[in-house]
């Protein structure tokens, strides 16, 4: 107990001496529409803003100087965006709920018919090709609803009994049709992750019993990332990770009450939280975190989201704000040339793509250093077509950086070794 403790108090402290180093702008608060609360947010491949509030739907097309309304009305919970489709789940009350999707960016609405006996608010909506999940909260258990086609009907995939007080938070549809969800409860012997290969037929554990699991991510690695608002029996909110081909949640960081978050094409984690409130941010696979609060408003954040350049947005009960640049680290582009590294983080080898490069390996000069600026020699496995393969088999697990140099440019990025 004690040894959690201190882990708990180092993992806030850690956060705010990040906090202190950390003091240049990051986000930009958005002008906003007045009136009603906003529940939900989600980005088309345009950039249009979709917010789902209190009354319908709003939208802006020029970053949120101008808003309009689209309707369909009543409180949308949850809204997502698929491949020219926007989807909306309203709610009147507790007891009455509606699915609606628009492709015209709003201009008319179609009514998805859930023709199930579920009831209460639809938290969640995850759509990838002709799939649909949707989850529903009631009182007497959790629902997920799946189709393929909404005119041939649905069927609820994930009828829990006995699991009072208990709601699906959130989903992952893998690109393998692994279905990921998360289980936010608020009794003892709840909570925690489920997984589906077959979409429902059975269900297995993963983990995290007792934990109210608010949302999850999953990164270019394909590890599982779990965000905890709070605990049940001696079990910590915070963020944790299922490793890809691990049966073992691994403990990231304990303390802060994770709302939602959201992994960027360079693995990077952001998260909103409460205590401290705001937005913590990971840019090395989890090792540390820090509070990045530098133009948002003060209080609680809820939803965050990035939109398809790299953009972060995150709202509050009335807000939204958007990171000032895109998160894209992963690339990097100086003196004509580009330059990735992959995959990241590694185990046994890491990759370097250049482009321009000819074969000839000796232009560009490799340095390889860790987090206290010691040298460390690797081996070039191979050198073809502008790809370096370099050997990290040896090298300890933590943080490294790599160098590439000529006498044209040079660049330093970052990789983590497990």
């Amino acid at each position: 107990m004690h040894q959690i403790i201190k882990t708990l108090l180092a993992s806030l402290t850690l956060i705010f001496l990040c906090y202190q180093i950390n003091a240049q702008e990051f986000w930009e608060q958005l002008n906003t529409p007045s009136g009603s609360s906003i529940f939900s947010i989600t980005v088309d491949d345009d950039g249009v803003i979709f917010l789902g509030k209190g009354d319908g739907v709003y939208s802006s097309d020029n970053n949120g100087l101008d808003w309009e309304y689209l309707g369909p009305g009543g409180t949308i919970y949850s809204i997502n965006y698929y491949k020219n489709t926007v989807y909306a789940g309203f709610n009147l009350n507790e007891y009455f709920s509606g699915f609606y999707n628009t492709t015209n960016g709003g201009n008319s609405w179609d009514t998805l018919n859930v023709d199930l006996e579920v009831y209460g608010n639809i938290v969640t909506i995850v759509s990838r090709n002709d799939t649909i999940l949707i989850s529903t909260w009631d009182d007497i258990h959790p629902n997920l609803l799946f189709t393929n086609d909404p005119d041939t009907g649905w069927r609820n995939i994930l009828n829990l009994e006995n699991h009072e007080g208990e709601h699906v938070s959130d989903i992952i549809l893998t690109e393998e049709n692994t279905i990921y969800a998360s289980l936010y409860a608020y009794y003892p012997q709840r909570g925690g992750v489920i997984k589906s290969t077959n979409f429902g037929q059975t269900w297995e554990f993963t983990g995290l019993l007792n934990h109210m699991v608010s949302s999850l991510a999953m990164n270019s690695n394909k590890d599982l990332f779990a965000g905890v608002w709070s605990h049940e029996q001696g079990a910590w909110p915070g963020v944790y990770v299922l490793r890809n081909g691990s049966n073992t949640w691994d403990t990231l960081i304990i303390g802060p009450y994770i709302n939602d978050l959201v992994i960027m094409a360079n693995n990077d984690i952001y998260c909103t939280s409460m205590f401290p409130n705001g937005v913590i941010r990971s840019e090395d696979d989890g090792v540390t975190f820090e509070l990045i609060n530098e133009g948002l408003p003060s209080g609680l954040m809820d939803d965050i989201i990035k939109d398809n350049e790299g953009y972060i947005y995150v709202t509050d009960n009335l807000s939204v704000s958007k990171s000032l640049n895109p998160i894209v680290s992963t690339e990097i582009i100086k003196s004509n040339k580009q330059i990735f590294l992959f995959p990241n983080p590694a185990k046994n080898h890491i990759s370097l793509f250049i482009s321009n490069m000819s074969n000839n390996a000796t232009k560009n000069n490799l340095i390889i250093s860790d987090i206290y600026g010691k040298f460390i020699e690797i081996s070039v496995i191979n050198n073809e077509n502008g790809i370096l393969d370099l050997d990290i088999e040896k090298l300890k697990p933590g943080i490294f950086f790599i160098t590439i140099n000529n006498e044209n440019y040079s660049q330093t990025l970052k990789f983590i070794k497990h």
